[in-house]
């Protein structure tokens, strides 16, 4: 918005013919600022007042300008974290969690129990299983929320930006195969270990 400040008061001056130590005496700025202000549009609001006075203009139609590139805020999670990654990093935080899943459908389903063998390890000692069944649900959940949350971030772009008048945000989410197949096992993991969770207090009722 800088440049857009710079150019409307260029704007101004040529249609009155004035050349910038005519604006300068008129505004009683000196030549210097007036020629950083065409430049870079970068002015302190008393020299953005006094250049409107010159002018004989409203000075909201320089503020409106001025507010916009001064009040904004940013984010790119991509600049955060690459998505390639938190890809990376979103596999090893739902490994545990996917392969549990994968191993006890393979035993209960199909009769399979290679993949459900080190699991055995936390099954067969009470004492094991019993901090297993505090444990497991963070590292479980914690994971695949990370997970989710690592992913979503990195393909997040958020853009605020504030006029005298109206706040204005833009939300941009980047299509990214991999990272978006992350999301889902994510969420697909965790609405069945919360079933998983469901079906087996219901058993031992």
């Amino acid at each position: 918005m800088q440049t857009k400040l710079a150019e409307k008061i260029r704007s101004e001056r040529f249609s009155r013919s004035w050349s910038q130590a005519q604006l300068s005496e008129i505004s009683g700025l000196s030549e210097r600022t007036i020629q950083r202000v065409e430049k870079s549009g970068n002015c302190s609001k008393e020299t953005l007042l006094a250049i409107a006075s010159a002018f004989d203009l409203d000075v909201q139609e320089f503020t409106c300008l001025f507010e916009t590139q001064e009040n904004f805020f940013d984010f790119n999670g991509s600049k955060i974290l690459a998505p390639e990654r938190s890809y990376t990093l979103g596999l090893v935080l739902a490994f545990p969690a996917v392969y549990f899943i994968f191993s006890n459908i393979l035993k209960y389903q199909f009769g399979i129990h290679f993949f459900a063998k080190p699991w055995e390890f936390f099954y067969n000692d009470p004492k094991i299983f019993t901090i297993f069944n505090f444990v497991s649900p963070i590292i479980f959940l914690g994971g695949l929320s990370l997970a989710i949350l690592l992913n979503f971030g990195s393909l997040l772009k958020f853009h605020l930006r504030k006029t005298p008048n109206e706040l204005i945000s833009t939300i941009n989410l980047k299509a990214n195969f991999l990272n978006l197949s992350i999301i889902g096992i994510g969420f697909t993991s965790i609405i069945f270990l919360i079933c998983y969770v469901i079906f087996e207090n219901l058993n031992h009722l």
